[in-house]
């Protein structure tokens, strides 16, 4: 005797639940008001889940945002020492290094610390200033300006 299985009409592809709904969506309104019950008690348990599934969301935002692998990452960061390319920071128990990119072409060029991927955006961004500013940084310039006291 085989038995028809009844589909939900919110989702086809899932089995009926009940109100002619999924689970997922017959449970989103008793999730909802028991989260605005009992919100410092779910913050709490999200802050535990985050702190001890940090590889998980690493792997998860590293197919997100590069489509990326985990091993991928791995490789680079052991091809560049086990650190950041430009200094010797490496990543910490609860931080990784930043996949450094171009933000155009999406083009991995390697592993860096945040610092340095921050340093890397702007003169990105200032590329045609990038002169200017060394200029900058390389000359006396409080020396110029009247009545400044150094």
């Amino acid at each position: 005797m085989n038995k028809i299985l009844r589909m939900a009409s919110c989702h086809p592809d899932r089995k009926y639940y009940a109100k002619d709904l999924c689970r997922s969506c017959y449970m989103k309104p008793f999730q909802k008001s028991w989260v605005s019950r009992n919100l410092d008690l779910h913050r709490q348990m999200c802050r535990e889940w985050t702190a001890n599934n940090r590889n998980h969301i690493r792997d998860n935002e590293l197919k997100r945002e590069f489509g990326m692998a985990p091993d991928q990452y791995d490789a680079i960061l052991v091809a560049q020492g086990g650190h950041c390319r430009f200094c010797s920071r490496t990543p910490l128990k609860y931080k990784s290094l930043a996949v450094e990119h171009n933000h155009k072409t999406g083009v991995i060029r390697g592993i860096v610390c945040v610092n340095h991927n921050n340093m890397i955006r702007h003169v990105e961004e200032n590329l045609g200033r990038l002169s200017e500013i060394v200029n900058y940084l390389a000359s006396d310039i409080l020396k110029e300006l009247p009545d400044v006291k150094v």
